[in-house]
């Protein structure tokens, strides 16, 4: 299969970066799948994430599954605080990842970010309009499920000293 190429970078490098493979399908000149080759896709999207962040996950596997190329730059807590700020326009409040930037578009909620992907991507929609209140309940409840794991986490690192330090960019 073709397969879509995304390159990452963390703020403290904005100049370099690695390629990586992701595992969704790409899209070949034809639209047509399974030519066996790998390729790189232009990226016209940024997409703004923590690399363990569920809600970054979140996003990723719906511009895979639409096949929508995208550049990856992995946010840095605290030290990417002023850039991510100034990335999506707020001085005051809370500005987190992920983040999606598309043009003059900056999308900052995953949820959004999905809506956005299945209006623009290829493939089966993630969000029929039938389903959507359904799919936005059990949303709800993963987010707040995931915000107290989350909690439990955090909780446990500050326990360890060794995890902190492992934290640390």
């Amino acid at each position: 299969d073709d397969a879509l190429i995304v390159s990452t970078m963390r703020w403290r490098y904005p100049a370099g970066g690695a390629t990586v493979k992701r595992g969704a399908p790409g899209r070949s000149g034809a639209g047509e799948r399974g030519r066996g080759k790998s390729r790189r896709m232009e990226a016209p999207r940024t997409l703004v994430l923590l690399p363990y962040s569920p809600w970054s996950e979140r996003v990723r596997w719906a511009l895979d599954h639409h096949g929508l190329a995208h550049r990856v730059v992995e946010h840095v807590p605290v030290l990417g605080e002023r850039r991510l700020r100034k990335l999506v326009g707020r001085r005051a409040g809370p500005a987190t990842v992920p983040v999606l930037i598309e043009g003059d578009t900056v999308l900052t909620e995953s949820w959004e970010i999905a809506m956005h992907a299945d209006r623009i991507g290829n493939g089966a929609l993630l969000l029929p309009a039938a389903k959507v209140a359904e799919i936005r309940r059990w949303g709800e409840l993963a987010d707040t499920t995931m915000r107290h794991g989350r909690a439990l986490v955090i909780a446990g690192m500050m326990q360890s000293p060794g995890a902190l330090d492992e934290a640390m960019p």
